[in-house]
């Protein structure tokens, strides 16, 4: 167990720079905020390199404990001075417990399953981390992110996923049109969320090999990737509003469909 008061300190500089995406991309470690979800990294086994904790919080039974298990694990347990930890925490009222994580692998291309799931330009930290987590529990299995769609593991989706950042299998697709195009060649349906000449979405068979395209908050689905589609769905708005919210979008039909295949 190492206690840490000066921000000169070399593991100290390393931690501040994970909050970077330059960073945390070239070391492959992102942090992890909160009791909750590093104790779901943990009992999954998930590779964990560090536990941080306040040293201000650190003398709680239950942060004793969780560094004892840390510790029985082979995770190394960092104590740092109240003000060093606050500067690595991004929420107002902290836990007091960060975990420097392993980066699950982006696939380049998911190779089974029958549902999935493309982003196309979602930049909202919160809605993604919120869809990732929704597709989780509807059982998705695979969410393809296109350029332009913020970093997975920017501390703010991370959160927002609640733990389905590890459970739920991410490919980044440098060509997201031809990661398309793969998947109608190998015999899936391409349904883009549109507002325009499109058809109600519980109306839609979802049992059929499906990859469900939703765009980002302000500007929807490129007119590229529209294209491509095979199915062009909406979900039928009844008050004064335009539209709903990407992560609301995506947790609506994602259900549908799972409650037409846990049907079939």
């Amino acid at each position: 167990m190492k206690h840490i008061s000066s921000s000169q300190n070399e593991i100290y500089k390393g931690y501040k720079n994970l909050l970077t995406k330059k960073h945390r991309t070239q070391q492959g470690l992102f942090l992890i905020e909160g009791v909750r979800l590093v104790r779901h990294v943990m009992a999954r086994g998930w590779p964990l390199r560090d536990l941080i904790l306040d040293q201000r919080e650190a003398d709680r039974i239950e942060f004793i404990h969780l560094s004892q298990e840390a510790e029985s694990q082979g995770i190394n347990v960092t104590i740092l001075e109240g003000e060093l930890f606050e500067v690595l925490s991004e929420t107002v009222h902290s836990q007091g417990c960060l975990g420097v994580a392993e980066m699950p692998e982006l696939a380049p291309r998911p190779l089974e399953g029958s549902l999935f799931l493309a982003l196309d330009q979602v930049r909202d930290p919160g809605n993604l981390g919120t869809i990732l987590r929704t597709s989780d529990a509807a059982g998705v299995e695979g969410v393809l992110l296109s350029k332009g769609c913020v970093e997975p593991f920017n501390e703010k989706v991370v959160r927002s996923t609640m733990g389905s950042i590890f459970d739920v299998p991410l490919v980044q697709c440098p060509d997201f049109a031809q990661a398309l195009v793969d998947f109608r060649s190998k015999g899936f349906e391409i349904a883009v969320a549109v507002l325009e000449d499109s058809e109600d979405y519980a109306l839609y068979d979802w049992t059929k090999p499906t990859v469900l395209v939703i765009g980002n908050e302000a500007e929807g689905i490129s007119e590229e990737i529209q294209a491509l589609a095979t199915q062009r769905l909406r979900i039928p708005i009844r008050g004064g509003a335009e539209s709903l919210n990407a992560a609301i979008a995506a947790g609506v039909i994602l259900f549908e469909a799972t409650r037409q295949r846990r049907n079939s």
